[in-house]
């Protein structure tokens, strides 16, 4: 797809892209991010870009150093066009303002809006600076529990033997291990974690040997873990109740 190249050494003349829209996304209250909108072969930077406090974690020349707000990446996707894309407040270029970008091979500017309101990022007005095709959006994405919480706690199910499955058991905390993935207090033999959806696993014995029991799964946005809204399966165990999941006890 064709590309308006914004490497490091080169000076950006291009001044598309007017003033903030009044109204957006809160910064504060906004763990990530949905960008959509884009048609032909742009949609591979579609997604949920979540939020980060260190503009290093994005791997792209045109936002380290020069994001002085929050910074959203999408964490889901490395390599291609969306490694390193990110949606960021700051200064590139003689331009301030809200800033997306991404890297492949080179560094490039997506679109901008200038602005001096750091609180709030615009949901559309940015500019082509790339040549895209479509029309940039942004969205906030669902709330849920941050993909960096360092301890989550799981209540509300009761657990019954099946088939070659016996005593599950919830053991709390789980306790972070990467972003989005939690593992029990016993060995992480249960654990939380997003495929293509959220999927929630209990300890559990099988064959004389502990397990990972499959007890509860949730279609929500990958881009925060759902608190509420998990359906039981009865896959390994017989499974009761409601589940919940919180970051206190």
């Amino acid at each position: 797809m064709p590309r308006l190249s914004l490497g490091l050494g080169v000076q950006n003349t291009r001044k598309v892209g007017g003033g903030a829209a009044p109204s957006g996304i809160n910064v504060a209250t906004t763990n990530a991010i949905v960008l959509s909108g884009l048609t032909g072969g742009w949609t591979d930077l579609h997604g949920t870009y979540t939020k980060s406090g260190d503009p290093t974690n994005v791997y792209n020349g045109g936002v380290n150093g020069n994001a002085t707000g929050a910074v959203y990446f999408n964490s889901a996707y490395t390599g291609g066009n969306k490694d390193g894309a990110a949606i960021w407040y700051g200064s590139i270029y003689g331009d301030t303002g809200w800033q997306i970008t991404f890297y492949n091979d080179n560094d490039y500017r997506l679109g901008k809006v200038i602005s001096a309101d750091t609180t709030t990022v615009p949901v559309s007005g940015y500019s082509n600076d790339a040549g895209y095709t479509g029309t940039i959006t942004l969205t906030a994405a669902p709330s849920g529990i941050s993909l960096t919480a360092p301890t989550i706690y799981v209540s509300g199910l009761s657990l019954q033997d099946q088939g070659s499955f016996s005593n599950g058991a919830v053991y709390n905390p789980y306790a972070l291990q990467s972003p989005g993935f939690w593992g029990d207090a016993l060995n992480y033999n249960g654990y939380v974690q997003y495929t293509t959806q959220w999927e929630l696993y209990t300890y559990a014995d099988s064959g004389g040997e502990s397990t990972a029991a499959l007890v509860a799964t949730n279609t929500a946005s990958s881009a925060s873990l759902p608190t509420t809204g998990w359906t039981n399966t009865n896959r390994d165990l017989i499974v009761s109740g409601t589940v919940a999941i919180s970051t206190t006890p």
